[in-house]
């Protein structure tokens, strides 16, 4: 996907960002509270959630964004909401089970732990009333999601977030196989609420594909609708080209869908104004205008950003000598890194656009979008052309290390 309206998309965010933050600060404003909370908390302030240090704290985000579901049947989330009046979060979660089952173990800390949530899930199954619809499907989350974490956290909490991490930095696709596979055995309980949870315990690197997402995010790029995968892996690739955490873009994402409406009362003068980038750019002929736009940013500011990145990259290799000493191959997985890096744009060529300040001086961002391309360039499996790195036709990546005695061209 071809991100060319970068800066269109940052002024849209920009100016969602403004509305919201001015709508959580008006008192009088019908909004969540929890919602009003996050919203300066996170996208006001720019914090970021932090790792759960005990089992318990870890266990209340891990239902509450099981829970966090509001679609049909059950509509979960505004069923627990009813009990408290706000969305329920990890500080909540126990209060609207205790009330909804009448149980006051919940209330209890030590009954947080996952085998505790797993007895007390067995003990309410066994009770004489036929429990049935919510409540059935609340207590099968609360024990498999038990029996699951359980297993997960045997050696420990820090083992179980360096398995996280060790999953992100293998790349989105993996990553989202990844929450497929951890929540098979859970009902209910997919991708989208999963990566709710591990967003919430300090790992910032994910989104939320829920129905505010899927509604806003194609929307903004311009694009068609997409499958949930395809969009999870997109907005992790418009986040790098942005500079942002995909957890500050998710959350944008959220409450924009919840409170455009609201926003657009309040700010209906502003809004009506910049409705052009956030539809689409429709000409009052009905033409969609977002080409034509892309074409100008492109032609007025893309080629200094070129020439600009042009000598970062140049730099990159004239200052390190041992990536030009190593660069005599490209391995399967700095191929894959490599692969990564070009389905950004169009397939077939990196812009030097691409070599951002942020991308070329950051240890982490350079090894994995810049170090692949300065390897393969190196190698002479990619070549300058046209403004960019271009890489050979019909290249076929991951089948065998790639050296720099190949034939490509």
């Amino acid at each position: 996907m071809n991100f060319n309206n970068l800066e269109i998309i940052k002024k849209e965010l920009e100016k969602r960002r403004s509305f919201l933050i001015k709508l959580a600060h008006l008192p009088h404003t019908k909004i969540d509270p929890t919602d009003r909370k996050n919203i300066i908390r996170y996208i006001e302030k720019l914090q970021l959630p932090q790792k759960p240090k005990n089992e318990i704290r870890l266990s209340k985000e891990f239902f509450s964004s099981c829970f966090s579901i509001n679609q049909p049947p059950y509509r979960m989330r505004d069923k627990l909401k009813s009990f408290i009046g706000k969305i329920p979060i990890a500080e909540t979660i126990p209060i609207c089970l205790s009330k909804l089952f009448d149980e006051p173990s919940f209330l209890d800390d030590k009954n947080w732990k996952f085998f505790k949530i797993k007895e007390l899930s067995l003990d309410l199954n066994r009770l004489p009333s036929n429990i049935t619809g919510m409540k059935a499907a609340i207590l099968q989350i609360l024990f498999s999601g038990s029996e699951k974490m359980m297993v997960e956290i045997e050696k420990g909490l820090d083992a179980f977030y360096d398995k996280i991490a060790q999953e992100i930095d293998k790349g989105p696709e993996n990553t989202w196989n990844y929450m497929i596979d951890f929540t098979k055995t859970i009902p209910g309980v997919g991708p989208g609420l999963f990566s709710d949870f591990l967003k919430n315990i300090g790992f910032p690197e994910f989104v939320k594909i829920d129905h505010h997402f899927k509604n806003e995010f194609p929307t903004l790029i311009g694009s068609e609708k997409l499958s949930d995968k395809r969009q999870f892996v997109k907005a992790l690739q418009l986040c790098i080209r942005l500079e942002m955490t995909p957890f500050y873009f998710d959350h944008l994402m959220y409450q924009w869908g919840r409170y455009k409406k609201l926003c657009e009362e309040k700010y209906c003068q502003e809004t009506n104004r910049a409705k052009t980038v956030n539809h689409s750019f429709q000409r009052e002929d009905g033409a969609d205008k977002t080409d034509q736009m892309a074409n100008e940013y492109k032609t007025s500011d893309r080629s200094e950003e070129n020439l600009m990145g042009e000598k970062r990259f140049d730099n990159l290799i004239k200052s390190n000598k041992k990536w030009r000493d190593e660069c005599f191959k490209l391995t399967t997985h700095r191929q894959a890194q490599l692969l990564e890096i070009l389905e950004l744009y169009d397939g077939n060529k990196i812009p030097f656009s691409h070599f951002t300040h942020e991308i070329t001086t950051n240890m982490k961002l350079r090894n994995k979008l810049a170090y692949p391309a300065v390897c393969a360039y190196i190698c002479g499996i990619l070549k300058k052309s046209d403004g960019g790195l271009i890489k050979p036709p019909n290249l076929r990546w991951g089948e065998k290390i790639l050296t720099n005695k190949e034939n490509l061209w």
